[in-house]
């Protein structure tokens, strides 16, 4: 994957944290518990940081289990 492109994916990913967390009135804590993701990182990510590999894909997989949880 480009930088360029990669870069689109985390930012997307950004964006969905950060809807998640505003739809069910979640702070940077609440995730960082229940994703395993410091509170620094996820700050760091909402703001165009790029995670390692390893953050990336807890935060996925937190979103798909918070965003299945979400849908009706």
């Amino acid at each position: 994957m480009k930088t360029d492109e990669a870069k689109q994916v985390i930012a997307f990913v950004a964006e969905l944290l950060r809807g998640s967390r505003a739809l069910k009135g979640y702070g940077l804590r609440k995730i960082a518990v229940s994703s395993g993701i410091s509170i620094a990182t996820l700050s760091r990510i909402e703001r165009g940081g790029m995670p390692d590999a390893l953050t990336f894909v807890k935060l996925v997989m937190y979103l798909k289990k918070h965003i299945k949880e979400s849908s009706p």
